[in-house]
């Protein structure tokens, strides 16, 4: 008995949509099978869904869960608060069933959850936003060109991380390490992760504390991180001529032009900022199935659009140079 040209045709899209699904798999490097574990009943899947991380990007997490939450009515979301090192604690100790992390985690800190789960945990980058540098208004005082915003370079950044202050400033504002941005920035100019013990820098809970101790001491300079560029919540921050509203954003050199790039939408968009950070989320390998579902749709076309709505960068967003002509292509 012969194939009809219905059967046919369904045999057709059933094949054409396997090989779109392994296409996506194979171009971005993730094994999505393993975010459902075989033979789990409808039943059996919890209807709650807990989100570690909070700290890292307040507004961002809890617009997705809200989003999230009405594609799920049936769930119950909720939130804990605490940075990248909590999350990851969270997470390997079951607290959690997805994380928001600045950074993957480390090797031991894989080694751990394949203690666990006998697997490494599922980390997807989901978005993108800036290590910003705030100085106070007595601070950077060389480096404040008129009408501009005060201007930095990695190296000078590089220095500071590591204790010297090169009389910049008199004292130098961090969130506390376990958030994960300290890690983040290190990376990029080039120092060990763990930060150092030495006078002049100080460590506070989180961010806001950091802008608003730079606000309040106009000597010192600071280092938040913001995902939601360029409305963040952390702090209203003055144009570059108002230079006695409080605390600027500082400009960071570009290693190849030499010219002072602030942290906005555009520039990071672009790669133009070079102190960018990553948005990771993470899941167990087993066990887990509400979230792998809930990093699936964060990392899945949808999941990057309500991020980019929320005012984040899609990690998957990538621009393009537009060329308009009115000649055919080939002439």
């Amino acid at each position: 008995m012969g194939f009809g040209r219905k059967s046919w045709l369904r045999y057709r899209v059933v094949l054409y949509a396997a090989v779109a699904i392994g296409v996506f798999l194979y171009r971005n490097h993730i094994d999505w099978s393993r975010l459902v574990p075989a033979g789990i009943n409808e039943e059996d899947v919890p209807r709650t869904l807990v989100l570690a991380g909070r700290d890292l990007a307040p507004g961002l997490v809890d617009i997705l869960a809200d989003h999230y939450g009405r594609d799920y009515p049936e769930l119950v979301i909720t939130t804990r608060t605490g940075g990248t090192n909590q999350a990851l604690e969270d997470l390997v100790n079951g607290r959690a069933d997805a994380a928001f992390l600045s950074r993957p985690p480390t090797p031991a800190e894989q080694d751990l959850f394949r203690q666990v789960d006998g697997d490494t945990a599922i980390v997807v980058p989901v978005g993108v936003g800036a290590v910003m540098i705030l100085a106070g208004t007595g601070a950077l005082a060389g480096d404040r060109p008129s009408g501009a915003f005060p201007v930095m370079t990695l190296e000078q950044l590089g220095g500071l991380m590591a204790g010297d202050l090169q009389s910049l400033g008199d004292r130098f504002y961090a969130a506390d390490p376990n958030l994960g941005h300290w890690a983040a920035a290190a990376r990029l100019v080039g120092l060990p992760a763990e930060p150092v013990d030495a006078a002049g820098i100080v460590f506070l809970a989180d961010d806001r504390q950091v802008a608003r101790a730079v606000s309040d001491d106009h000597r010192s300079l600071g280092m938040i991180a913001s995902f939601d560029l360029p409305a963040s919540p952390i702090l209203t921050l003055p144009s570059p001529e108002d230079s006695t509203a409080g605390p600027a954003v500082v400009a960071v050199k570009d290693p190849g032009s030499g010219e002072g790039v602030p942290p906005t939408y555009e520039t990071v968009v672009a790669g133009a900022y070079p102190l960018y950070v990553s948005l990771f989320v993470a899941c167990r390998a087993e066990r887990d199935i509400q979230g792998g579902k809930f990093v699936t749709h964060l990392a899945g076309g949808r999941g990057q659009r309500q991020i980019e709505r929320a005012g984040c960068i899609p990690a998957r967003q990538v621009p393009h140079e537009v060329f308009l002509t009115n000649r055919a292509l080939g002439e």
